[in-house]
Formats: C-alpha cells, sequence, structure tokens
C-alpha cells in the first residue's frame, strides 16, 4: 500500500498523489460534504415543520445560566444564555431549553453581557407567554418561532466540499 503524503510546499501537493489517492480523497470530500448538506437540509425541513405545525401555550421559566465554550481558543469564548421552562400540553408536563425549534443550535454571543441582556427577559420564576409546540414532538417546546441559518450554513459548508471532492477527481 502506497502511503498518502500531502505536502503544503509550494512544488508539491496534490500533483504528488497517484490516481488511487486522488479517488479516495475525491470521493471523502464528496460523501463528507453530501453527508453534511443532507443534514443540513433536513433539520432546515424540520424547523419549518415544526414552526408551521407549532400550537402555543404559556409556561413558566424554571432556571437560566450561561454555559461559556472556550472552544480550546486563545481568543475568547462563546457564551450560550440557556433558559429552562416548564409548560403543559394535553395534560402532561414538560421541560424544555430550546430556544428555537427543534434541531438547531442554540445562539450563541461572543461576550457574556450580550447573553446576560438576553436573560434579562426571562427571569427565573416569569411567566413566558407563548411557549411553541410541535404536536408530534410535545416535549421539544421553543420560545422563537423562527428557522435558525445555521442549517443553511451546513449546507453551504458541504455543498463546497463536495464540489471540492469532485475537482479533485477531474482535475488533471
Amino acid at each position: 500500500m502506497v502511503p498518502l503524503r500531502i505536502s503544503l510546499g509550494r512544488e508539491s501537493g496534490f500533483n504528488d498523489l497517484s490516481g488511487r489517492q486522488k479517488l479516495a480523497v475525491g470521493l471523502v470530500l464528496i460523501i463528507a460534504g453530501l453527508a453534511l448538506s443532507g443534514w443540513g437540509y433536513l433539520n432546515y425541513r424540520a424547523q419549518g415543520e415544526a414552526i408551521e405545525n407549532a400550537v402555543n401555550t404559556t409556561g413558566t421559566v424554571v432556571s437560566t445560566e450561561i454555559v461559556e465554550d472556550s472552544g480550546g481558543r486563545r481568543s475568547g469564548s462563546d457564551y450560550t444564555p440557556v433558559i429552562r421552562f416548564e409548560y403543559l400540553y394535553s395534560g402532561s408536563s414538560y421541560v424544555s431549553d430550546n430556544m428555537y425549534p427543534p434541531g438547531d443550535t442554540q445562539k450563541e454571543f461572543n461576550s457574556r453581557s450580550s447573553a446576560e441582556r438576553l436573560l434579562e427577559k426571562y427571569p427565573e420564576g416569569s411567566e413566558v407567554i407563548r411557549v411553541y409546540i410541535d404536536p408530534e414532538q410535545p416535549g421539544e417546546g421553543f420560545l422563537k418561532k423562527k428557522r435558525s441559518n445555521g442549517p443553511l450554513l451546513l449546507v453551504g459548508i458541504g455543498t463546497v466540499m463536495a464540489f471540492a471532492g469532485l475537482y479533485v477527481l477531474i482535475r488533471p
């Protein structure tokens, strides 16, 4: 078996790869890109269905917190406000912490103060006037009836990866 060798120097790189290695790299990029795009599309579609089918009820804020994620970076952290709320639907009690429809990553802020400003709108023990519920997933209630752009970003990244893989395959 020939080892895969990729150099970042000017004189070498993908041109040094054998035909089999180019095929492997290209196929991995295409498959990973299509999988990422597909997952993003399905997530975006699920958000739309949850919004379309949503009914609303009221709820109560149970707790709030800010989760800090440095992500191993030296240049700062991201801050995610987490709001846990309790609500009733069809005689059952549920607790959720979804800001947006299910499947979405939670909103992150670059500063703690920005995350705290969002939490000020949801003090512990306060009533939430609108909790949106997809009747098919009543345990996944959410507070904001709008789609996130996160899944579309995944579709874009996946598409670029798939085209990069295709380029590796057809490049002389």
